[in-house]
């Protein structure tokens, strides 16, 4: 890259072995696309994108460059290869009429423009991929807020609600590279933190991350989910791994993937270690050297870190102080601890009062546990006087419930109900979380392979097959205002959402009897059924209603956030 011409806005892959790791852990499912059409946006210095090329061997490759000049000296040879089916587009894939102008002037002349009412519209067409590298760097896009990159991508996936841009084609699989802050962008890995945007590129897309970046200090926040549904979660995932014949190179193994290893060998009942042993598992990986950041808070590192630097040696708790004497005159030891010990002794108490918060909050969620059961009871009992026992039950543990979230601290209770959310999810027939599906764990890359040093993600978008007769009613706006006003308050529970939606909305539960059947991911009792808990089917479901209810507002299009314009 000429480095005087041009200063990188964007990161570039440059590990050409990140790339081979990468081929061979999800080429299989690459198959498919032998030799089809490559759209690759942003392609920087090519490494990814010769890689792919060689691994495909596309009968066209369109690599759409806005800063051509600067990378002459590594597109220049893919260019002026003998043979080459490459060819150069200097186009700003970040402005919407890129796509259009693409289509409009016959860069893909292998390709068949279907009409709007032809059924293979909603088809995969394996015949096209787009891939790329949308890692620009830009300086609106810190503190959770919308990047070009994440902007212009979803504009990408969600043209395929109505066969738009490269959707003209058929619907069209995407591969790309994003920032790793983008990535909360179309993955949720948390019921805390689950979003509307994920949701709606998940009703077009499967969505599988390949490959994630090694997380750094400060990777555990408010909204991540608790480490003992992590390891859950990733143990799953391991089995999964196990039965599709799927395994990741040691030096591509992410310590969480190594601790989940760890728990399906040792034959973890349901995969759960619980709430100490989880704990346990994650400070004895710290122990053995393992970085367990995004795993422990900073304090907690900080607290084992230290608990190991005195059993190594004891004596950097104290420092040297002058000798006293007694009332004697014989010289008396004196004992000062230091600085460093001072605050080990106050992370020490911290992490001991941490822990027994952890252990109370357990309780509370165990008790919400054994109501979601009787619950169930209650659902399948016939009997009358055994009914009436059962609701004795739950009435009695409903008020147990409440007493124990009014007595405990102020600072504790909005946990109680994001770890019970969190078992319950992974407790349910149906999992709510698409996360909580994958098949298989993203591999893990190192900063350096990336140029300038950063995290990146690679993310597969594969689409849906939805039959033109199944398409769900009303424009997409629409359905993602429906969904926005349904997740808006997260706290609230699956009636409370609905009137947020729309004032009498919460009736539509009455035409969507999943909602209580826990068999499919529902709950008998809405009252005790968070709306962050409903599964896609749910909403897609709710949705339908919704939008065939007599009484819905006629102004759906127009509550859209104004930040939702379409390309």
């Amino acid at each position: 890259m000429d480095q005087a011409r041009y200063t990188p806005k964007k990161m570039d892959i440059v590990s050409p072995e990140l790339c081979d790791d990468v081929l061979s852990y999800v080429g299989h499912t690459l198959q498919k696309h032998r030799n089809c059409d490559i759209l690759d946006l942003s392609p920087g210095a090519g490494v990814w994108s010769s890689k792919l090329h060689e691994y495909l061997k596309p009968r066209t490759h369109i690599l759409v460059e806005p800063h051509a000049a600067a990378y002459k000296n590594q597109l220049g040879p893919l260019l002026e290869q003998k043979g080459s089916t490459y060819k150069l587009v200097e186009k700003d894939p970040h402005k919407p009429a890129t796509y259009e102008e693409l289509v409009n002037e016959g860069h893909f002349p292998h390709q068949t423009r279907y009409d709007a009412d032809d059924p293979r519209l909603a088809e995969q067409n394996n015949t096209l991929l787009i891939t790329g590298c949308l890692t620009f760097t830009n300086a609106n896009s810190r503190n959770g807020s919308t990047s070009f990159d994440r902007r212009i991508l979803q504009n990408l996936l969600w043209n395929a609600w109505d066969q738009k841009l490269a959707h003209v084609y058929g619907k069209v699989r995407m591969l790309v590279w994003i920032k790793d802050h983008d990535v909360s962008g179309f993955i949720t890995k948390s019921v805390s933190h689950k979003g509307t945007d994920p949701h709606a590129t998940r009703l077009l897309f499967d969505i599988r991350q390949v490959v994630a970046a090694r997380p750094g200090k400060n990777a555990v926040g408010r909204t991540t989910r608790d480490v003992r549904y992590m390891l859950q979660s990733a143990a799953r995932t391991v089995k999964s791994m196990r039965e599709l014949g799927l395994s990741i190179p040691p030096h591509r193994q992410s310590v969480l993937h190594k601790l989940a290893i760890e728990i399906v060998d040792r034959g973890v009942e349901n995969d759960d270690l619980g709430n100490d042993g989880s704990l346990q598992l994650v400070d004895e990986a710290l122990h053995r050297g393992l970085g367990v950041e995004g795993l422990l808070t900073e304090e907690r590192i900080d607290f084992v870190l230290g608990e190991i630097a005195i059993a190594n040696d004891p004596s950097i708790e104290y420092i040297s102080a002058p000798t006293g004497q007694n009332k004697t005159g014989q010289p008396t030891p004196r004992i000062k601890m230091s600085k460093w010990g001072r605050m080990h002794g106050y992370n020490k108490a911290h992490q001991k009062y941490y822990v027994n918060l952890r252990r109370d909050r357990c309780k509370q969620v165990d008790l919400g546990m054994e109501i979601f059961d009787f619950e169930c009871k209650l659902m399948v009992t016939h009997d009358e006087i055994e009914k009436q026992k059962i609701q004795a039950k739950l009435s009695s543990l409903n008020e147990e419930f409440l007493e124990a979230a009014e007595q405990s601290i102020p600072s504790l209770r909005p946990y109680v109900p994001i770890d019970l959310d969190e078992r319950l999810a992974l407790n349910s027939r149906v999992l709510p979380l698409h996360w909580d599906r994958r098949r298989y764990e993203p591999l893990e890359h190192r900063s350096d392979e990336v140029w300038p040093a950063g995290k990146v993600s690679l993310v597969d978008f594969e689409p849906e097959f939805i039959p033109q007769n199944e398409k769900l009613p009303g424009e997409f706006v629409e359905y993602l205002r429906f969904v926005k006003e349904l997740q808006n308050g997260y706290k609230n529970t699956v009636p409370q959402a609905l009137e947020v939606v729309d004032s009498g909305a919460s009736q539509l539960v009455d035409s969507v009897p999943e909602v209580f059947d826990p068999a499919k991911g529902g709950r008998p009792d809405l009252n005790n059924f968070r709306a962050r808990l409903l599964s896609m089917e749910m909403i897609t479901a709710l949705y339908k209603a919704y939008m065939e209810w007599p009484f819905r507002s006629p102004n759906l299009q127009s509550k859209v956030g104004r930040n939702r314009k379409r390309i």
